[in-house]
């Protein structure tokens, strides 16, 4: 589709896409497949184009087949498909809606860029090893089959320092304003003199009316909220879900009484986290599944006894995974999750809030204890989980957390120790799986409480307490008590 930007044609708008429901009518009912089909939008009124060319859009959509895996997930399909068509047909109005809206009767506004961010240094003690002490998600076990013990481990790390740059809201046009964000941190790897940069966010986002689109890499729809604490890794894979991950987003959010309703759809990224590739033939198995991460997310808001909203909500995502080779007899898997979102607020400065959620093959979008795939049976691993918080700001300077998260996996879909100990039977000392790597863990659960003080209104010192259990299928339980106190200046 295209517009004319010359001349007295610079005015004119799109008329009606009649042809656009053609998209329904030749939507596929079976599961087995999808067919090819065709989408074209028309021009029906208005003069037409001076040069020669076709005046329409075209998309294909490919034939995706699906091999009967059996049961339950066969039968599953058909409603993710359509749902899949339905977010894709509403992601494609919105890319062409903002044309058809731009005035091109003045230059863009210049956009206002402001520079923002942080500077921060984390001292953190644990009493028992974690899988890593500066990006914390589990406890190692602290069995002697394995050889860990409760051993102390002290670091001092600035990685957490941010930096971004927003892109004030500005005109585009009549009604179209533009905004965008991008920021860094230092959590890429690298040695602790040496950290590398971590692109965190970078995004653009168009408005008109209550309707916005957003491009590029921002927060998961999934799992809106998240606690107070643990300011880098946010209790991933032990009870809340979602990071940032590319995506292409549709906002509709109008005003309803004292706050707003918001419906959010997107296309995302799958692979963008946990970078899996079960047959190890360098392609990621959620980009070859060519399937995107669907998600969706609808929630209230209303400001009606306190200063700080009520919030309530509802979210979802679905994605596939796909290897071209059978890996332990299956070449194709299902990711999905559904959960809840709360922040209520009890009294002025005083509020509660906490999510809880359910899904399957969870670890693209931190779930399952940070495991999506059985290893040795090559089935998806399902898992519940969630969070909750109490949180009071008494005075302006003083913010206090406490709460509680976990992340629960099915127990069933797990792999024992026992079954590593036979796996590496007759295997070579080099060869043998690591059973601490591969015996599933069956609960990660954290208790927590936090204290930050603003000493001058840009200078923070906070310290924060933490009692972390993982549990393992087959393994001692690791028991981690931590603390990390942290100093920052904001600018």
């Amino acid at each position: 589709m295209y517009a004319r930007t010359h001349g007295r044609d610079r005015e004119r708008e799109f008329p009606p896409l009649d042809a656009f429901f053609f998209f329904w009518y030749h939507l596929p009912t079976s599961h087995q497949h999808i067919s090819t089909c065709t989408v074209a939008f028309t021009r029906t009124g208005g003069p037409q184009p001076a040069w020669t060319r076709e005046d329409r859009t075209v998309m294909h959509f490919p034939n995706l087949k699906t091999a009967n895996t059996g049961g339950a997930r066969v039968a599953a399909r058909p409603l993710a498909r359509w749902a899949l068509a339905i977010v894709a047909l509403i992601m494609t109005v919105a890319l062409f809606a903002p044309s058809m809206l731009l005035a091109q009767d003045k230059a863009p506004a210049k956009p206002t860029v402001s520079l923002y961010g942080f500077l921060r240094i984390d001292g953190v003690w644990d009493d028992s090893k974690m899988q890593n002490h500066q990006y914390a998600m589990w406890v190692l076990p602290e069995d002697p089959a394995v050889g860990i013990s409760d051993n102390n481990y002290l670091t001092i790390y600035p990685r957490v320092t941010r930096f971004g740059l927003n892109v004030a809201s500005f005109e585009l046009g009549e009604k179209v304003t533009a905004s965008g964000k991008i920021e860094i941190d230092f959590q890429s790897g690298g040695t602790e003199s040496r950290a590398g940069l971590r692109m965190r966010h970078a995004y653009f986002e168009l408005k008109y009316g209550d309707f916005a689109l957003l491009g590029g890499q921002t927060w998961q729809l999934l799992s809106p909220l998240y606690p107070e604490v643990h300011t880098d890794g946010v209790l991933w894979n032990a009870g809340n879900l979602g990071d940032r991950a590319p995506q292409l987003r549709l906002t509709y959010a109008p005003k309803v009484g004292k706050g707003s309703v918001v419906a959010a759809a997107a296309l995302g990224a799958t692979g963008a986290v946990d970078a899996q590739d079960l047959d190890k033939n360098t392609y990621l198995d959620g980009a070859s599944s060519a399937v995107p991460n669907v998600q969706g997310h609808l929630m209230l808001e209303q400001t009606l006894y306190a200063n700080r909203p009520l919030k309530f909500g509802v979210w979802g995502h679905y994605a596939q995974e796909q290897t071209d080779k059978p890996f332990v007899g299956e070449t194709r898997w299902d990711s999905w999750s559904g959960g809840l979102e709360l922040s209520l607020p009890l009294v002025e400065r005083v509020w509660i809030e906490g999510e809880y959620w359910m899904g399957s093959n969870l670890s693209d979008v931190r779930g399952g204890a940070g495991q999506g795939i059985n290893l040795f049976t090559g089935k998806e691993i399902d898992a519940r989980g969630g969070w909750i918080e109490l949180a009071t700001k008494p005075t302006d300077k003083t913010q206090l957390y406490l709460g509680w998260s976990a992340d629960d996996p099915e127990d069933e879909d797990l792999v024992s120790y026992d079954e590593v100990l036979a796996a590496n039977e007759g295997l070579a000392a080099d060869k043998k799986l690591d059973p601490v790597t591969y015996t599933g863990r069956t609960l990660n659960w954290v208790g927590f409480v936090s204290a930050r003080y603003r000493v001058w209104q840009p200078f923070q010192v906070a310290v924060e307490y933490y009692h972390w259990v993982t549990e393992y299928k087959g393994l001692e339980s690791g028991i981690d008590n931590r603390i990390d106190m942290h100093f920052s200046y904001f600018f």
